[in-house]
């Protein structure tokens, strides 16, 4: 899994961001404390086309996180106990 986003912000400055740093960034943004991200893997079979699913087992609980463009992603953790979208 060697994808990377390579970002450039101008002046020849650019950095590659990986799947683990875009998913804590986008669950940040929605309210999750997501400091320190340890993996995330795509689920393919559960992704479908601008509907991606990633699984993130953190430092706490585990997630699955489905990316839909223009939205909020819909934040399901495994332990049952939270939801970020019921």
């Amino acid at each position: 899994m060697g994808a990377a986003v390579v970002v450039n912000l101008g002046g020849g400055a650019a950095f590659a961001e990986t799947p683990k740093e875009i998913i804590a960034a986008k669950l940040r943004l929605q309210g999750f404390a997501c400091d320190k991200p340890v993996s995330a893997e795509r689920d393919r079979a559960a992704s479908k086309p601008n509907e991606a699913v990633w699984l993130s087992p953190g430092a706490g609980p585990q997630a699955l996180i489905r990316k839909v463009p223009n939205m909020a992603a819909d934040v399901r953790f495994l332990d049952g106990d939270r939801s970020a979208n019921d």
